[in-house]
């Protein structure tokens, strides 16, 4: 989760991290089933060229349906 008062951007360095997190969590859970990226954050994800790594973004409004 994320906040922020705009669009949260994912830079180079935060998409490394996010791989590291994810290569980490299949090695200690010995998954073989896919990881879906899931982003929950006040606005929404800006375009960046790592946007694509995230498969879902759910924003506020969801919270309050």
């Amino acid at each position: 989760m994320k906040f922020s008062a705009y669009p949260f951007s994912i830079t180079k360095k935060y998409a490394e991290n996010l791989r590291n997190k994810i290569g980490e969590f299949k090695e200690v859970t010995n998954t073989k089933k896919s990881i879906f990226l899931t982003l929950i954050s006040t606005y929404g994800l800006a375009e960046s060229p790592h946007k694509g790594m995230v498969q879902n973004e759910l924003t506020m409004d969801v919270l309050f349906e």
